[in-house]
């Protein structure tokens, strides 16, 4: 009951910041910094949570199925907003719709050939892959396009190696323990879903934060030159 209350609150949480990364995309015009892309991570991330708190227990159905799409989905996406954040073009639909169609697709082989046991390990595994490519990333950031923000990038590599760990964890328990171990009720499940809220609540202030920071830096900057030379 704890973890319905956390998750669901945790859906709320991501989905308001969805709305709010998409407006403040909106003020920001030509240069989005990322924003746009933070905020569809969010909206996908906050709907598959809802699907899983309406799919009920752990098991073959459509809601799992989307559930599960959207969530590999997720990192794909905010990788993205971090590349669009540091000025380097990245594309988003059409790769995020090939990866839909593409693991939708893996999901019915795995079902079919393995079970259900394995597609949810398959989700875990993969997950955690994922964020641990973000967190090589940041760290590879930290001494190169992204040293001005070295703080910030050494905080994004531990929150990220966190969550990487514990879908790792998670694969593990699923594999040793079957769908059993993904009860709500269960311990780990406990923790995985405070540290998930934990981190939402970090990461989207922060998110807010380096885009202000990015929007003072460009006014210094202008500031300092002259507006028809553009010279100092």
């Amino acid at each position: 009951m704890v973890a319905t209350v956390i998750v669901g609150m945790l859906c709320v949480h991501l989905l308001c910041f969805g709305g709010m990364f998409l407006l403040i995309g909106a003020r920001l015009h030509g240069k989005k910094m990322g924003m746009d892309a933070f905020a569809v991570g969010n909206l996908l991330l906050g709907s598959a949570y809802v699907l899983q708190l309406l799919g009920g227990p752990p098991g073959w159905n459509l809601m799992s199925v989307l559930n599960h799409t959207l969530t590999l989905c997720v990192p794909a996406v905010f990788w993205v907003g971090a590349m669009r954040f540091f000025d380097r073009p990245a594309p988003l639909w059409r790769p995020l719709v090939t990866l839909a169609l593409a693991y939708t697709a893996l999901q019915l082989l795995v079902q079919w050939t393995l079970g259900s046991v394995a597609r949810y390990a398959m989700l875990s595994g993969l997950s955690a892959l994922a964020f641990l490519a973000m967190m090589v990333t940041v760290i590879h950031g930290v001494r190169t396009f992204a040293r001005q923000l070295h703080i910030e990038m050494v905080l994004f590599a531990v929150l990220i190696g966190g969550i990487c760990a514990l879908n790792a964890a998670k694969f593990v328990n699923i594999l040793t323990g079957g769908l059993q171990t993904l009860d709500m009720g269960s311990r780990f499940q406990m923790v995985f879903y405070i540290y998930m809220s934990f981190l939402a609540t970090v990461l989207a202030p922060s998110m807010i934060w380096l885009v202000l920071r990015r929007l003072t830096d460009d006014l210094r900057a202008m500031a300092a030159r002259d507006p028809l030379t553009q010279l100092l």
